[in-house]
Order: structure tokens, then sequence, then C-alpha cells
């Protein structure tokens, strides 16, 4: 008998709903009444940009011929990836990865028409309005979220990152109930799809579940090299022809201006600032090239720079003690809630550190927004966190800047967005530092000594 209740009290423990609630009761409306206001203010500013001034947001998402071109584009190129020949095409760069082949290979078996494209669109944002509502379990959150502009940009143009961001819902499942396997086995696909997200890797390197990493790790390779097998080239020979494109990239997109324009990374800030710092000079494509040249080398440094004050962050907790006084007398949020926002850091991360992230690449922050309100996250309910979360969302192209000489206009979301989203990241590892989140982690590797204060503290 007293086994049959102790199997039972453990499967119970196991099938346990997750229902966490919030520690202001309030949040929930706060939330609803800020989704209604930057939902609002969206619909102003693309009438602004649109009708007023500035870069016309909505006219190309969704009137110009231009609009669904990623899609349209992988569709009808699929069949030329990755051939020498491409190499030959000055000037080609237009980047893929295999699994995104293989992915507009389904969707060419029945994209045939304009009307079929657009209705293959319209399923795919079904699909993710359906995993995000079982993510949510809120029809008003669902709503909100899901119109915000960095998806319908991603739809728009018709992307990649809106698999990538359909895997995201699936990982939230897996994080929900930490399901470490097919968590890595999701962040696997995730990184073929496009490298940055291979940082996710971190999550089970915090945990020093090298297992879990392990099979990411290898998902991305399974991932990424299959689809070559099925193209008449060699694997190495196709890999070649991938480096090359990634240099022609590069040159157009980093170097070039092909990139600059919606770009939100820390890269496109840089470049902004220095276009405008040098815009007496700016009157040439040569002079343009050789001052993006050095912003890449400023990129690098402003890189290790962020990277430090947020790794500096804990380190300087755990070893003052003041913070570790604190520590003792704090109630600790869900694990669960601490595991997303460390995800959402990430997510934040992958959007800043790579040259070039285009508005799209929010949608993954978007993702990660309706990830903490499942988990009724205390990082939600700091109200600045959310208005800075809703702002950073928002599509700031009523101002723009023409450098007619050199043929490149750039808008104010290239200024003011990457900085909201460094004051969240920073905001966001003072909450897990607070909330001793890398606790375990610096005990493994920080010496005994150092941490003995620690130790009697608690």
């Amino acid at each position: 008998m007293g086994k049959s209740a102790g199997r039972l009290s453990k499967r119970a423990k196991h099938t346990k709903p997750f229902n966490p609630s919030w520690k202001n009761q309030l949040t929930d409306k706060f939330l609803l009444k800020v989704g209604c206001i930057t939902l609002i203010f969206q619909l102003i500013l693309y009438f602004v940009s649109y009708f007023v001034g500035g870069n016309k947001i909505f006219d190309f998402m969704f009137i110009r011929d231009a609009k669904f071109d990623d899609l349209a584009n992988g569709i009808v190129q699929n069949d030329y990836f990755f051939s020498p020949q491409l190499l030959e095409i000055k000037g080609f760069s237009q980047v893929a990865s295999p699994p995104m082949i293989f992915m507009w290979d389904i969707y060419r078996l029945f994209v045939k028409t304009d009307s079929a494209l657009l209705l293959s669109l319209l399923m795919t944002y079904f699909i993710l309005i359906v995993l995000f509502w079982f993510l949510t379990r809120n029809y008003l959150v669902t709503f909100f979220l899901m119109t915000l502009h960095p998806i319908l940009f991603v739809f728009a143009r018709g992307n990649p990152d809106m698999w990538v961001i359909i895997l995201t819902c699936i990982a939230g499942f897996f994080m929900f109930r930490w399901k470490p396997i097919p968590l890595a086995i999701v962040f696997g696909l995730m990184g073929a799809l496009k490298f940055p997200y291979l940082i996710f890797g971190l999550i089970f390197l915090l945990r020093k579940d090298m297992k879990s990493l392990l099979i990411q790790a290898l998902t991305t390779v399974f991932v990424f090299l299959l689809p070559l097998n099925n193209r008449p080239w060699g694997t190495f020979e196709q890999i070649r022809v991938f480096n090359g494109i990634v240099a022609n990239y590069f040159q157009d997109y980093v170097i070039g201006d092909g990139g600059t324009l919606y770009n939100v990374s820390l890269f496109g800030l840089e470049k902004s600032v220095a276009y405008l710092l040098m815009i007496t000079k700016l009157d040439s494509v040569e002079y343009a090239s050789q001052l993006s040249n050095k912003v890449v080398v400023v990129h690098l440094f402003s890189i290790v720079i962020l990277t430090l004050i947020l790794v500096l962050i804990p380190f300087i907790s755990y070893l003052s003690s003041h913070s570790l006084v604190v520590k003792q007398n704090q109630v600790s949020p869900l694990k669960q809630d601490l595991n997303l926002v460390f995800f959402f850091l990430l997510v934040m991360v992958v959007c800043m550190y790579p040259q070039i992230s285009a508005e799209y690449r929010l949608a993954q922050m978007v993702i990660s927004v309706g990830l903490l309100y499942r988990a009724r996250s205390q990082f939600l309910e700091f109200r600045s966190n959310i208005i800075l979360l809703m702002a950073s969302f928002l599509p700031k192209h009523f101002f723009q800047i023409n450098y007619s000489e050199i043929g490149v206009v750039v808008t104010l979301s290239s200024f003011v967005t990457p900085i909201l989203i460094i004051v969240l990241m920073i905001r966001a590892q003072l909450y897990l530092t607070r909330n001793s989140f890398y606790s375990d982690f610096l005990r493994g590797i920080l010496p005994s000594h150092w941490l003995g204060r620690s130790t009697q503290s608690q």
C-alpha cells in the first residue's frame, strides 16, 4: 500500500498543471491597457509614414510588388543552391542555409500562383497563432502579440524567421516542463536554419548538461548537411559555395548598404550614428564603404564591452557582501520564470550581436514575451519593462534621413530600437542576478574561499 501511494504521489508531481499566478494581480490589466495603446500607436505610425512622411513601411510590407519576396525568391531560386555557378554571378549574395532550401521545396509543392503564395503564408501564420495560443491560453494576449509589427513584418517578407518563431513556440512547451532532449533537438533545428541561434546552447552549458548540448550540436550538423545530399554537387563543394555567398553577403549588406534600412542590431545603430556624424563627407559609395569597414571594428569592440558588462553583473554581485545579505531574504520566483528570462536575454543577444538584424528578428522577442506571460514572470510585473518592450516593437519609420549621394535611407528605428533592447538586456541580467539564477554555476567555477561569506550567509 505504501509503495502504491508513493507511485501515485510521484505521478501526481509529474502531472501537476503549469498554472502560475501573478504576484501583482493588476499586471494583467496593465498588460492589456498597454497592448491596446501599442496597437493604436502602431496603426497611427503606419498611417503617418504612409500619408505624411518618412519611410513608407506599410506600403513596403503589404502593397508593393516586393511583398513576400523572401519566400517567393526562395521558391524560385532554390534549384540553384548551392551550384558552383552561383559564384560566377557577380554580386550574388542571397544567403540561404540548406534547411531553408528544404522548406522552400515543400512550399513549392503547393505554391504555383501568387494567390497560393499568399495562402501558404496565411496558413503558416495560422499555425503560429494556434501554437502561440496554446502557450498563452489567453485570446486577448494572443491577438495583441500576434498583430504586433515584428510579427506582421516577418510574414510580410515571408522570411525564414517565421519558421524559427514557430520552433520557438514548440521550444516553449519543452521549457515549461523542462524536457532537455526534445528542447535540444528544437534548438538544433533553429541553429541549422540560422547560425546565431546556436547561442541557446548556453542554457545547457549553465546547467552543465553536456548530453543535451551535444544533441543540439549533432542535430544542427545533421540537419544542415542532410539537404546537401539531394543536390547534384558534392557536399564540400556546396559548403565552399555557401561560404562564398556569405562573403558576398558581407560585402553587399554589411560593408555595403543592402542591410542598412530596417537594421535594428547594435551594428545598425553604430553605422547610423557614423553616417550621421560624417554626413558632410558622405558623398560617395567608396567613402561609405571605408566608413563601414571602420564601423565593423567598432562593432567588435562594442560586443566585447557589452558582453563584459553582462558577465560582470552577476560576478560583482556574488562577490559583494551586500548582495549576499539581500539574497538571503529574497523570495525567488519560479524556476521556469528564471529559465525563460534567461532565454529572453539570449534572444535579445541574437537581435543585437549579428551585424544585420532586420525588424523581423524582433518577432522572436515577441514570442518570448508570450512565454514570460505564460509563466507569469515577475520580470513583466515591472511596468517599465513592459513599456520598453512595447516601444521596441513599434515601427519607428515616420522620420528618416536620406543620404541621396549614396542612395541610402536610415530611419529612426535604427537609432532608437537598439538602445531600448540594450537597456532591456541589462535589466534582464540584473533580474536574473538578484534572483540567484547563476549561483550554482558560479559556485562551480569560482574558488571556494571567494565564496566563503556566501556560504556563511546562507
